[in-house]
């Protein structure tokens, strides 16, 4: 199934396995694309980082005078259920921390070429000085909270 950003003003940033991230899973992970209904305040997100991962909840959708959207994760508490040990399997239970790291990405509107709508997320920061958003930051996917902290590092 292919896809297409609807306003072509929009460009979406390299995400290159090796370059912008160095676990296959979370590479893969983060080229998703999502359903409109994803952007419920509330809803479950992970965060990326280099081989790492963080659950986060969506806690705000900011739309910008010109349209533009972007969405604010706040990281949850994440406590570990299993005792493995320093290992690749790992279980977490989460919960809401009000003080959690907050992370942020724009919202492109897309369509598939079956007709469906939905958004891809972008990374971004945010620096509250200007109240601007950069092209920078961490990839964020909606749905599901993951958590796994890579032992080989």
């Amino acid at each position: 199934m292919e896809i297409r950003i609807i306003d072509k003003n929009q460009k979406l940033l390299p995400n290159k396995l090796g370059t912008h991230s160095g676990s296959v899973i979370n590479w893969s992970r983060s080229r998703s694309w999502f359903k409109l209904d994803a952007l419920t305040i509330g809803n479950g997100a992970t965060v990326y980082y280099w081989s790492d991962r963080h659950g986060g909840t969506l806690v705000d959708v900011i739309t910008k005078k010109n349209g533009r959207r972007f969405i604010v994760v706040q990281m949850d508490y994440a406590k570990r259920t299993d005792s493995n040990g320093f290992s690749e399997s790992q279980t977490y239970e989460f919960t809401p921390n009000p003080e959690g790291c907050k992370h942020y990405a724009e919202v492109i509107d897309i369509e598939t070429s079956e007709g469906e709508r939905g958004f891809i997320l972008e990374p971004r920061e945010f620096n509250p000085k200007t109240n601007r958003f950069r092209k920078d930051g961490n990839r964020i996917t909606l749905g599901h909270r993951s958590e796994y902290w890579d032992p080989s590092f």
